[in-house]
């Protein structure tokens, strides 16, 4: 027997970082009233973040929760980057759906790391260089192997990358250096040992208390090439 649970007289607010405002419009199908509010404060406010999900019949955008937060029954956070604010609206009894500080496992490439070790996970061997300066005598000491450079936090500078000896690579490291400013030798970078003959088989999907969906996207991918 399944279950169906009547939710027109529920809210719902949708915390997202600007990717998936859909999972508004597809809860509006169920929910009674839904809202949606991902960030845009800055120095300079932009159009492009003030408007993200804007102008949808479906659910009503708002710039923060602070105006509903005791009106919503339910918060789901769709991205990374807010578990402390879930932890927060959890320990004043709300009902919040997310990652909590899960995120870190994506976030700090060097802490995940020794978390899978100590876990027995195996991994590509790896180092961690501190600077960019001796992320380039790294790459110049590996001749033209190919290598896999992650960072911290900050996809937005860049995602992971792969160079092969670095005269093939100066002009990313240069333009890398140029946008991190002073910080560019204070920065953490995670070289990883390429694994050649191998598959990268990866499944994008969600686990809620260690279940599963019955569908899911399962691919191989080759890394900034395609996704099959």
């Amino acid at each position: 027997r399944i279950c169906r649970v009547d939710f027109t007289s529920k809210s719902v607010c949708v915390v997202d970082n600007g990717i998936f405002a859909d999972v508004a419009r597809s809860l509006s199908k169920s929910f009674g009233k839904v809202y949606y509010t991902s960030p845009w404060v800055a120095d300079f406010p932009s159009s492009y973040k003030t408007e993200l999900g804007e102008g949808f019949p479906d659910y009503e955008r708002v710039d923060d929760i602070w105006g509903i937060v005791d009106d919503m029954d339910l918060f789901i956070f769709t991205d990374m980057h807010q578990g402390t604010l879930q932890e927060y609206l959890a320990a004043q009894g709300k009902r919040v759906f997310g990652s909590r500080n899960a995120d870190e496992i994506e976030c700090y490439r060097t802490d995940a790391k020794e978390h899978f070790a100590g876990l027995n996970i195996p991994q590509a061997p790896y180092v961690v260089v501190k600077g960019m300066s001796e992320l380039r005598k790294y790459i110049k000491s590996r001749g033209s192997e190919k290598l896999w450079i992650k960072i911290d936090k900050t996809r937005g500078d860049s995602e992971t990358f792969s160079v092969e000896g670095y005269n093939l690579a100066k002009n990313r490291l240069d333009f890398m250096e140029s946008e991190f400013g002073p910080i560019a030798e204070q920065r953490d970078f995670v070289v990883e040992d390429n694994l050649p003959d191998t598959l990268d088989i990866a499944i994008d999907t969600y686990s809620i208390d260690g279940q599963y969906p019955s569908r899911a996207m399962l691919g191989v991918e080759q890394k900034d090439q395609g996704y099959v």
